[in-house]
This record gives structure tokens, sequence and C-alpha cells, in this order.
């Protein structure tokens, strides 16, 4: 009368068994230990930059930046300044403000000065 079906098995399936199956659903997601060199890499902290040495064009691009509200620090990186840049072009370029291209024209040959820090210099052969 009924059909012929096994009866369930009450087993512990196969540890390789399982991870085929789980591996079949997306992966197999364990936490493992982590080893001692993984220990040292995530210790260390990164490298503190140094304050720059600014000559006088330098230092007076810098306080052009601080002027209009953007805070260089005395270690800023090149991230840091281009992201500052960025957000005072926004603000004086001239298709957004019709009278502020000479404030817009410094600010970009304040820019290149300070983009001189960080240009590796060339040797000669």
């Amino acid at each position: 009368m009924g059909l012929n079906r096994s009866p369930i098995r009450a087993e512990q399936p196969h540890l390789g068994e399982l991870y085929t199956l789980l591996s079949d659903f997306g992966g197999l997601k364990m936490a493992r230990p982590k080893s001692q060199a993984y220990a040292k890499f995530a210790a260390k902290t990164p490298p503190v930059r140094k304050p720059h040495c600014l000559n006088t064009e330098q230092g007076l691009a810098v306080h052009f930046f601080h002027r209009w509200g953007e805070e260089l620090a005395e270690n800023f990186g090149r991230k840091d300044l281009k992201r500052s840049f960025r957000r005072l072009a926004l603000r004086l370029h001239p298709d957004r403000n019709p009278q502020g291209r000479a404030e817009f024209e410094a600010l970009r040959l304040h820019f290149q000065r300070l983009l001189s820090l960080f240009k590796v210099e060339e040797t000669q052969p």
C-alpha cells in the first residue's frame, strides 16, 4: 500500500560530505586560527610622516588653503592635498563663481607648488 521508503539515517554525515554539501550552497565560512605571522602584520602601525620642510612659496600656498577654510596638517599627504584642492576648486570654479576667476587661478598655482613636494626627483645618469 505505501511506498517503500528507507528510514532516515540518524548518523552524523562524514565531514567531507558536509563540506561538499555546504560548498554547494555558497561556501563554507569557518573561523581560522590566526597565525603568528598575521598577528605580527596586524600589530604594525603605519609609519608616522614627518612634517614637510616648506620653502617660502610653499608656505604661502599652505596659508592660501587655510585662508579659504581648508585645513592641511603639518604632515599632509598627496591625498589630503588633492582632496582639499578639489573641495576648493568646486567652490571657486569660474562656472559657479564668475567673479572668482583670479582666486581659481591662484588656487591652481598654489596646488602645483605644493604638489611639487611629492614629485620624485629624477636622478641623472
